[in-house]
């Protein structure tokens, strides 16, 4: 989970700057090899998509984890083996009352320095 306070991320409108999704996403990508105990990964987004459903007012926080159908044991074992990766992560943000405010669905892409 990543937390945005609102006061550093408005956009023209007040409402909150949702692109801490795909921060999120990226971070979790990057978090979890660390965890495995690889650090010479370099992550990119290959491709995703963001869909902003309502505004924000408040601060936010964006939580990841991997899409639906992704086994994180798959993509950690490819990087192993060949030194790349590919993972597709789901982001959100939601309102205070629990409402999805924005959804993020991205391929990231892991490659040996």
């Amino acid at each position: 989970m990543l937390d945005v306070l609102l006061r550093f991320s408005l956009n023209n409108r007040l409402a909150a700057f949702i692109l801490a999704v795909t921060l999120a996403a990226w971070g979790w990508v990057n978090v979890n090899l660390r965890f495995a105990g690889l650090d010479d990964a370099d992550i990119y987004v290959a491709d995703s998509e963001v869909r902003y459903l309502l505004p924000l007012y408040a601060d936010l926080v964006a939580t990841a984890t991997p899409a639906d159908g992704e086994t994180w044991n798959e993509s950690l074992a490819a990087y192993r083996q060949r030194g790349k990766m590919r993972i597709t992560m789901q982001a959100w943000v939601s309102t205070t009352a629990g409402s999805r405010a924005a959804a993020f669905r991205g391929r990231f892409v892991g490659t040996r320095q």
